[in-house]
Parts: C-alpha cells; sequence; structure tokens
C-alpha cells in the first residue's frame, strides 16, 4: 500500500503535492506526519477538530476567516488502511487584492 507523494506510509515534504480525496496511509502515526509536514513546508498553522480511532479531522487555524482548508482522514476498518475522504484546499488566504499564504508570528 503506497503512502501519500509516493513516499511508503509518509508525506514527501519535497514533491509540493496537494492532499487528494482517495490518498492512503496504512497508519495513523502517518496521517498525522503527513498533516504536520504538509502545514510546515506552508508555514501555516491548523488546528485538530475531531480525533478518535476513526477518524482525524483538521483545519486552518483561520477557517473562520474564509480560509477553505480543511481535511478529513478516516480508518476504512474493512480495507485496514486511512483515507483522506475529504479536502479543502489549499491553504491560501486573500486580502485586499492580494492572495498569499500566512505566516502566524508570536510578535
Amino acid at each position: 500500500m503506497e503512502g501519500f507523494g509516493g513516499g511508503g506510509d509518509y508525506y514527501d515534504v519535497d514533491r509540493g503535492e496537494e492532499f487528494r480525496v482517495g490518498h492512503r496511509f496504512s497508519k495513523r502515526e502517518a496521517v498525522h506526519l503527513g498533516v504536520k509536514n504538509y502545514n510546515i513546508r506552508r508555514a501555516s498553522k491548523y488546528r485538530v477538530v475531531e480525533s478518535d480511532p476513526y477518524k482525524y479531522v483538521c483545519r486552518c487555524k483561520r477557517g473562520e476567516g474564509g480560509c477553505p482548508w480543511y481535511i478529513r482522514v478516516s480508518l476504512r476498518t474493512n480495507l485496514g488502511y486511512w483515507e483522506v475522504r475529504r479536502f479543502g484546499g489549499p491553504e491560501i488566504h486573500i486580502s485586499g487584492s492580494e492572495t498569499s499564504r500566512y505566516v502566524e508570528s508570536d510578535m
């Protein structure tokens, strides 16, 4: 079973790929690492909305401001793998006439 980005279970942070519905992971830890690496690569912040033994749901921290980035990964218990079931993205924010990714700062 191939994981996201062709790198086994783990999201390949060097290829710049987007998640897509249907991407598979063989274990939950690979899902966590994939979402984390995706957001690190884009200098974005996300929050876990829901997490239990069967699903992992995250949103952009700026979701209330109109950012569409959202991911839902579910365990396909009958098939034995995790799969991206819903994805809204990429993580892009519009301010004025300019479109840009954001970076949150502690300043």
